[in-house]
């Protein structure tokens, strides 16, 4: 739990170090422009002909281009630290947390008792209106009866009944894979990794690949992890599909690194 804990703290300074790299970016081009502009006088032109005609130009450029790329590392700042907050708050179960299957087994709980809960207030207001429904408060009943329908709708039953199935899936999945255990394969120079305990599957290459195979690599879903010095993606199924895809293009175009 606390290496999960870890990575995904470490993510989130990642993301606001980078953040703050692209700030300070900002704020040195913009900060350049404005000094440059202020150099020259409100309205003047630049003078054709005149001997200060080439420096103008150039200021000008510098201005243009500070401007641009200062307003696009504000930009890029402001993304960064958007996914730096939205990471630090996720509140979803990911597969990574060692945690994950006691986590969903308990969301599974609470996602079965409320749809039972909406089955039986709609049965019980179908029986006598929002008189005969339990367990609501005065004003929720007063809510109901403005309404003028049942609590719930289809599509909420509905919809809810599709979450129940998802986490069930999940939950299966995470199951099947309780008994695997890290393995190597060697495939020419390039071993293929199934590793448990980061939850990825992973290519190693004896050195950089060729850029044909970094292109497979990346469209199939493998991105390259300095810590790890392994292209690599989230295990399972179709990982291991991506992954014979990327070993055949390499072995019929007798591609490496």
């Amino acid at each position: 739990m606390s290496d999960y804990s870890d990575r995904k703290s470490d993510r989130v300074d990642r993301l606001n170090a980078r953040a703050d790299a692209h700030r300070q970016e900002s704020n040195r081009r913009l900060g350049a422009a404005s000094a440059l502009a202020d150099n020259i006088p409100l309205g003047q032109p630049i003078l054709r002909g005149h001997h200060s005609e080439a420096r103008a130009r150039r200021d000008a450029d510098k201005i243009n281009n500070n401007m641009r790329k200062g307003i696009a590392a504000q930009k890029k700042a402001e993304e960064l630290e958007r996914r730096a907050q939205a990471a630090e708050s996720n509140t979803s179960i990911s597969s990574d947390d060692p945690n994950a299957l006691v986590a969903l087994k308990i969301k599974l709980a609470r996602l079965e008792n409320l749809r039972a809960r909406m089955v039986q207030t709609n049965r019980q207001y179908r029986k006598g209106g929002a008189d005969s429904i339990t367990g609501i408060s005065d004003e929720q009943r007063d809510t109901i009866r403005g309404a003028g329908g049942p609590p719930f709708e289809k599509y909420e039953l509905t919809n809810l009944g599709a979450r129940v199935r998802a986490t069930k899936k999940r939950i299966a999945h995470l199951e099947s894979q309780a008994g695997d255990v890290t393995s190597e394969e060697m495939h020419g120079e390039v071993t293929l990794r199934d590793d448990v305990e980061s939850n990825r599957l992973m290519l190693l290459f004896p050195g950089k690949p060729l850029p044909t195979v970094i292109t497979a690599l990346k469209q199939h879903g493998f991105h390259w992890s300095p810590s790890n010095e392994a292209w690599q993606r989230h295990r399972g199924n179709s990982a291991k599909h991506a992954a014979s895809c990327v070993l055949d293009t390499i072995i019929n175009k007798g591609e490496n690194s």
